[in-house]
């Protein structure tokens, strides 16, 4: 639909901008289809209230201009003292070769945390706060390159490949577990409840559920991906396999009562279950931004 109001308009320009930042005015004036006069007037004024930036591209006005949508200088350089901290404030990213590759694949899994606040700025606020926090996270990862192929080699390389793709895998499946988690609410959670959902460790599920795993194996096999085997596949021993699958029964109902008590503790107090109400918490790790 063609926009007709100024508000449509305008919100088209900038949704314009942000998609190819850096844009000149013939493509813009092209993807909006806005007349040139009109495209002119509007562009002078999101320049005055500062929501957008022109920049010459060449020395000569017949180089045309640069147009990008501004974002505040306290986002960048959030952004920017995030990326310097890790290395700043974790000197064993960089650090002796056996150090660096015990480390090296939870710097990954930093930079992954680093994403994912990029991530919440291209859907809720800014997408030129993305393209510049994705841009600068580039740039540390091109120097890491260059160190990676200087400092490792051969099989050493590859172990430290082997190494990140575990964090991938780890990583991958805790998300799952946590929006499995989260999907059995039945109201919207508090900032406890998000925690609990992300940490909770998996139950065993060798017993009571073996029968589905031993299902859901089989359909994983026959469409080509290759499964983790159960712990009690590992047990030889027939005897013990059985009371491997008594206590893990157990464990699975007394898993699930818990899990049920600490929720409602949390719904009740407001106050995090996993730990005493006197632990300090100025201790505690400092999460996002």
């Amino acid at each position: 639909m063609t926009p007709t109001t100024p508000e449509e308009r305008e919100d088209l320009i900038i949704k314009t901008i942000e998609k190819s930042e850096g844009i000149g005015f013939n493509q813009l004036q092209k993807e909006t289809e806005i007349p040139k006069k009109t495209l002119t007037k509007y562009l002078n004024e999101l320049v005055k209230s500062k929501v957008i930036s022109k920049r010459m591209k060449g020395k000569k006005p017949s180089n045309g201009v640069s147009i990008t949508v501004n974002f505040s200088e306290h986002t960048k350089n959030a952004i920017k003292h995030n990326l310097e901290q890790i290395s700043k404030y974790h000197p064993w990213y960089t650090g002796k070769k056996l150090v660096k590759s015990n480390t090296f694949p939870h710097y990954l899994q930093h930079l992954a945390s680093e994403y994912y606040q990029n991530m919440m700025s291209f859907l809720f606020d800014s997408v030129p706060a993305y393209k510049f926090g994705v841009k600068r996270m580039e740039e540390l990862l091109q120097e890491e390159k260059k160190r990676l192929d200087k400092e490792f080699k051969g099989k050493s390389k590859f172990r430290l490949w082997e190494d990140c793709q575990q964090i991938q895998y780890h990583l991958a499946g805790d998300a799952w577990d946590s929006i499995y988690y989260a999907a059995n609410r039945r109201s919207y959670r508090s900032t406890d409840e998000i925690r609990i959902d992300c940490i909770n460790p998996r139950i065993i599920g060798m017993s009571t559920q073996h029968e589905q795993d031993k299902k859901r194996r089989e359909k994983d096999k026959s469409s080509g991906f290759m499964p983790e085997f159960s712990r009690v596949n590992y047990i030889k021993d027939k005897k013990i396999k059985k009371l491997f699958i008594e206590l893990a029964d157990e464990y699975d109902k007394l898993s699930k009562r818990l899990l049920t008590i600490k929720l409602r503790l949390a719904g009740i107090t407001g106050a995090y279950p996993f730990e005493p109400t006197n632990v300090d918490k100025s201790s505690e790790p400092f999460l996002g931004i």
